[in-house]
């Protein structure tokens, strides 16, 4: 009888210590990047007011954000803009479900009218940094036609959701990047 005891005993023991390995190794972070460019007809003024304001990105995503609200605005002593952002949006998971996440992203407006830099930490040690820079873009003459805009989305999040985490940012920023360029060369519907 002795023996049965201790050898429930073991088995709880060996499986309290794969779960507890299978736990840790869930939470390990992994980072990815996505990168995208556009070149809009619009100057880069116009542009980067528009990519600063982060309450004018939900018109062009289709999930992200929902909900976006000034919280801070204010100058850092070298002189750079710092705006604050609470946003709440839906993240789809499979099946059709979302789950509702609301986090604070800083915008610091690092060079006006030619980079920005938007920091974020949303939940479970999820963070990231999305860096826009802006560029005139020549024509075949030399002279400035317009913006060319590029975006480099970093996020770091648990591996065991990073792949499905950046599918989705690349399909988000595609979106964004696509709606945003239609939007400001007016060449069709966001």
């Amino acid at each position: 009888m002795a023996n049965t005891g201790i050898g429930k005993l073991r088995a709880l023991v060996i499986f309290g210590l794969v779960a507890g390995v299978v736990a840790w190794v869930a939470t390990w972070h992994d980072e990815f990047t996505v990168t995208t460019e556009m070149s809009v007809a619009r100057g880069a003024e116009e542009v980067y007011r528009l990519i600063a304001d982060l309450r004018n990105h939900k018109k062009y995503h289709q999930y992200v954000p929902k909900e976006t609200e000034l919280l801070h605005s204010g100058t850092t002593d070298d002189g750079i803009e710092v705006r604050t952002f609470r946003t709440r949006e839906l993240v789809p998971l499979p099946f059709g479900f979302h789950i509702p996440i609301t986090f604070d992203a800083t915008t610091k407006l690092t060079k006006p009218n030619r980079e920005l830099v938007i920091e974020l930490a949303v939940i479970g040690g999820t963070k990231g940094t999305s860096t826009w820079t802006l560029a005139a873009n020549k024509g075949t003459a030399g002279a400035a036609v317009g913006t060319l805009v590029r975006e480099e989305f970093t996020l770091e999040c648990m591996w065991i959701t990073c792949s499905f985490v950046e599918e989705k940012a690349r399909t988000s920023h595609a979106e964004l990047f696509r709606n945003m360029k239609n939007d400001l060369d007016g060449t069709g519907e966001v």
